[in-house]
């Protein structure tokens, strides 16, 4: 099968990246269309990627001053503007020239609509890869506003939904209007582990406190990610546990410093070194927001959690439905309903170590292991398309 992914306004990661590469390997064909930026946003590492990137300008100043129109024009009439992804999508197609696909798959919202008026030219079936639910309880919601009713008819029309789970579906089916529609679930996922870490790696590694009980988190550390309220923790672990966080930071980080049990690292690392990070951990946290939704339903939609269960650490997580649904299927970690639960979470944990991690590695291969997982959800899709034809 031939497939074009379109990617605009959204970085490349790592999932993403791994995702693409696991489709080559199964034998199917792929090209990446994406829009150019004027910062690079991408956090993957592109420079073994096997796949061809088609670069297409996106940031240029008639590009800016559509965009700025679209948003205008919804303010004041909340018409359905279009102007800044028609042009994209115009540019798209002269990327595209000739070349014949069997499916375009829109990643996101403006990578949906320029699939879908594509669609409407090429007659080409198209599928929405949805990765974040920016709807309208989201807070982050008035910079997706002017795209919300185009991405409502074009999801309409879709093929399909790719989306993580269930709870996602659900949360997108009603606030996009669907009905009827095909939802295909593949968690954000992660190809299995390197049986051996590259030498720089490996070095690093050694520099980690490999003598403590380490609980990290990784991800950016932000108060939508509580880290505000995680930080005062360390004080209650126990002098061998030492509460490890990394990553970037909006936060006023000057205000919390490194403590005998809490090193606060901003480096950049690679995603070797960050998998060296992972590896040499014994716990992997992860805490967010009940509120918006897609902050909530995160036990299949984080990065983080495929990370940690790749490398079998046991993971500490807020309880709620989406976890719970995680956790029932395999006792890969605790749930605390407040951070201040956490201590005993960890102290739960180590008693029963050794059965936790066999459960954590379980957990990846049978839900997060892209090798297995994009595979089947691409045979569903190849038979919607013979369904269609």
């Amino acid at each position: 099968m031939r497939i074009a992914f379109f990617i605009s306004g959204f970085p490349i990661q790592g999932y993403l990246r791994d995702m693409l590469e696991c489709l080559v390997k199964n034998g199917h064909k792929v090209d990446l269309y994406k829009t150019s930026t004027k910062y690079n946003l991408d956090t993957a590492d592109l420079n073994t990627f096997s796949i061809s990137i088609n670069e297409i300008i996106g940031h240029d100043i008639f590009y800016r001053f559509l965009r700025l129109l679209d948003r205008r024009i919804f303010l004041l009439t909340s018409w359905m503007p279009n102007l800044s992804t028609k042009l994209l999508s115009i540019r798209f197609r002269r990327s595209i020239k000739n070349n014949k696909y069997d499916i375009f798959i829109g990643v996101e919202k403006i990578g949906l609509i320029i699939a879908w008026i594509l669609n409407r030219r090429i007659e080409t079936p198209y599928i929405y890869y949805s990765l974040e639910l920016y709807i309208d309880d989201h807070d982050e919601i008035n910079n997706f506003n002017y795209l919300r009713k185009s991405e409502i008819k074009a999801n309409k029309h879709a093929l399909a939904t790719i989306i993580q789970d269930h709870l996602r579906a659900k949360a997108l089916e009603i606030a996009n209007k669907l009905t009827s529609h095909h939802f295909i679930y593949l968690p954000i996922g992660a190809s299995e582990p390197l049986a051996k870490l590259p030498y720089k790696a490996r070095t690093f590694r050694e520099n980690i406190l490999l003598d403590r009980f380490v609980i990290l988190f990784v991800g950016i550390l932000t108060f939508h990610r509580r880290i505000d309220e995680l930080i005062p923790i360390a004080e209650a672990l126990q002098d061998n546990e030492h509460l490890y966080l990394h990553g970037p930071s909006f936060l006023s980080i000057e205000q919390f410093k490194s403590t005998q049990n809490l090193t606060i690292s901003q480096k950049t690392l690679s995603e070797d070194e960050l998998y060296a990070l992972v590896e040499s951990s014994d716990i992997g946290v992860a805490l967010y927001r009940d509120e918006p939704i897609n902050d909530r339903l995160t036990a299949f939609s984080s990065h983080k959690i495929a990370l940690y269960l790749k490398y079998a650490k046991p993971i500490i997580v807020p309880r709620n439905e989406s976890y719970k649904e995680l956790m029932g299927l395999y006792e890969c970690g605790e749930m605390i309903n407040n951070i201040t639960d956490l201590p005993e979470a960890v102290r739960k944990i180590r008693h029963n170590y050794e059965h936790y991690s066999r459960q954590a590695i379980l957990a990846f291969n049978h839900l997060y292991n892209l090798a297995t997982r994009v595979p089947k959800a691409f045979e569903i899709i190849e038979h919607l398309i013979k369904v269609e034809h």
